[in-house]
């Protein structure tokens, strides 16, 4: 009985919701089946004079999924998928919609502010990487801000080859709603959350947008992202040099983990490498080949196999999968390595030769640096050790193997500080010939043994800031 009363009480809300767009004179803009449907589900309200008042946590929180109806009905061009596909996206679609409409929000209204546009979307590339019109557009909503913007958000729906991502992340460094960016001393600056002034970097992202997860290539591997998406990176808005983080030295190196099933997710596509390799690492050493290492007996671990990637493109929806069979995987064999194989093109064995040779330089230098220190710089992982093969090829051998054999793990500890800007080994190598680099290393050694107790080095940087305070321009 109770549920029969819900029920019916539920029908006459649904009645009352129809009413309620009939008995509202609706502005001539929006006087249609999308803007009678948006009142309705309280999307938008009218105001006394005829304002278009938006719910922005409506269009956050959503559904959008009820407007795809009232959208097609519209245009059906609003709502069309990709060529073969069945999936309908609402999102360019409503981007369209607002695109020549101002509204305002209840509390707007009542300080007496103007109208304005409901979201960012630019229409063109110049206009999306054009300092000044991302420093002037006022807007409620970025695109990436809209209720589950999925597949929608990657969809490069500005036809202009510049990825929607690419877009996101120039407003959110430059626009004042957002990071309102600066270049200062060749050095781009952003303003955080609480109002200061840092360094661009890509856990500033992180931090500021609890969903970072549609851009989450970008935070893994600033550098290979600017790499993929041409258009931005000749832009005048970001530069590679400005992005020297763990996962961007000198060749961004991006770990996953093979998961229970054998499959591991690079660049939209699901690899299958084995179940027998579950949990294992996979280092993408470039934007073309990923290394699977294992762990020997010693618990070091090494390359073990190598693949080349095969990314997802534009036009196929969700994710792409390639099972066993699919996947060249190949023995890791740094004598091989350099072979051309009889099957393989010139210009793919070029292509490999020249994107695997770092991992295979720092198999030898492992090899070469036990041997004459008895210090294995696998130790740590492949990643800290790849920072070891970075530096050595930057400022010598010798001076690398001197260090470490003089000053043993914690050399190699202090020359891994380059994680975060090359020029630190440079500054370790010059330590290393003073009287006190002995000490002075031990006591870093101490404290990066304290600090892998925090599991971000954010909260680090924010425990000092916190301490010490902060000077406007935060270097």
């Amino acid at each position: 009985m109770e549920s029969e009363q819900l029920s019916f009480r539920d029908e006459l809300h649904h009645r009352s919701n129809e009413r309620k767009a009939f008995e509202v004179q609706l502005p001539e803009v929006i006087d249609d089946a999308l803007g009678r449907k948006m009142v309705n589900d309280g999307f938008v309200e009218i105001g006394q004079n005829q304002e278009i008042v938006v719910s922005l946590n409506k269009f956050q929180e959503g559904p959008l999924q009820s407007l795809f109806p009232s959208l097609k009905e519209i245009n059906e061009d609003y709502v069309k998928g990709e060529a073969g596909s069945t999936y309908f996206n609402p999102i360019p679609g409503l981007l369209d919609y607002f695109a020549d409409k101002s509204v305002i929000t209840a509390e707007d209204l009542k300080l007496g502010k103007d109208p304005k546009p409901m979201f960012y979307s630019p229409k063109t590339a110049q206009e999306a990487l054009d300092i000044q019109q991302i420093k002037e557009a006022d807007f409620y909503l970025g695109f990436w801000e809209l209720s589950r913007p999925g597949r929608a958000y990657k969809k490069e729906y500005l036809e202009t080859g510049l990825s929607a991502a690419a877009v996101e992340i120039a407003c959110k460094a430059y626009n004042p709603n957002h990071g309102n960016g600066f270049v200062h001393n060749k050095q781009l600056f952003v303003y955080n959350s609480q109002g200061r002034t840092e360094k661009i970097t890509a856990d500033y992202f992180k931090r500021e947008d609890s969903s970072y997860g549609r851009i989450k290539e970008f935070i893994a591997s600033p550098r290979t992202f600017l790499e993929n998406n041409p258009k931005l990176a000749e832009s005048s808005l970001f530069k590679a040099e400005w992005f020297r983080k763990k996962t961007d030295l000198k060749g961004d190196i991006l770990k996953k983990e093979i998961d229970k099933n054998g499959f591991v997710m690079l660049l939209g596509t699901r690899h299958f490498i084995g179940r027998n390799l579950a949990n294992n690492p996979v280092y993408m050493v470039s934007k073309n080949y990923a290394v699977v290492t294992d762990f020997d007996k010693e618990g070091l671990e090494r390359p073990i196999s190598y693949f080349k990637i095969q990314p997802k493109t534009e036009r196929e929806e969700g994710f792409k999968t390639l099972n066993a069979g699919q996947v060249d995987l190949r023995p890791f064999d740094t004598k091989k390595m350099h072979t051309q194989r009889k099957d393989e093109p010139e210009a793919e064995y070029q292509l490999r030769s020249k994107e695997l040779e770092p991992v295979g330089y720092l198999w030898d230098l492992a090899d070469k640096i036990q041997k004459e220190t008895g210090i294995n710089i696998f130790k740590v992982n492949f990643s800290d050790a790849q920072v070891i093969g970075v530096i050595a090829k930057e400022f010598g051998e010798e001076k690398v193997i001197g260090l470490i054999d003089n000053y043993g793990e914690d050399a190699i500890k202090a020359l891994n500080s380059a994680h975060y800007d090359i020029d630190c080994a440079k500054a370790v190598m010059e330590l290393g010939k003073t009287e006190h680099a002995k000490e002075i290393f031990e006591e870093y050694s101490k404290i990066t043994d304290l600090a892998e107790v925090f599991s971000d080095l954010t909260n680090i940087c924010r425990l000092g800031r916190r301490l010490l305070g902060e000077p406007k321009i935060f270097c």
